[in-house]
């Protein structure tokens, strides 16, 4: 009987099994990745009477409760940086503002609905959240998590940012 020289046996199927692993794979990275990738966007843009500053609340994706970054940007260089990072904070806000000092030196963040001391409250409902002083670079935050900043009870920032600047009337 004669015998053929052997051939080698062609492995039909192994490399798709090898294809399909590695884009299996890949499709698990980049569904993950957009799943839990940190989206963020721009809810409150305000800039300065001066228009040299801009102040921006970037919130990140809500789910259980609301974090967001309060960014400061210098119009005239275009650096922006971040002044805060919020803890958990009410997922409920239906508005919120920024109030600028008349010489465009301080800026407040004031709306309806953050978890802050009670001395915070101003008497038309609304809420001084945070203040920053442009020229010391110092931050006051009214956030009953964050008790690393000095406070602006809602009197003080009525005498620095003036009664008509932040009772404009019932805002809800």
């Amino acid at each position: 009987m004669d015998t053929l020289p052997s051939q080698p046996v062609a492995e039909t199927g192994t490399s798709w099994k090898g294809f399909l692993v590695v884009l299996a794979i890949v499709t698990v990275v980049l569904i993950g990745s957009c799943l839990f990738r940190v989206r963020l966007r721009d809810v409150l843009v305000s800039d300065s009477p001066d228009g040299a500053h801009r102040m921006i609340v970037r919130e990140r994706a809500r789910h259980i409760d609301r974090n967001f970054h309060v960014v400061l940007v210098d119009l005239v260089t275009g650096n922006e940086r971040v002044i805060f990072t919020s803890e958990d904070q009410s997922p409920t806000n239906s508005h919120e503002r920024f109030v600028w000092s008349g010489n465009s030196s301080k800026v407040a963040l004031v709306g309806d609905r953050y978890y802050v001391i009670p001395e915070a409250t101003l008497e038309n409902g609304e809420i001084v959240f945070l203040m920053y002083d442009l020229k010391s670079e110092t931050l006051k935050c009214n956030s009953e998590y964050e008790r690393g900043y000095q406070r602006i009870p809602a009197q003080l920032a009525i005498e620095v940012f003036g009664r008509d600047s932040l009772l404009k009337g019932n805002p809800f």
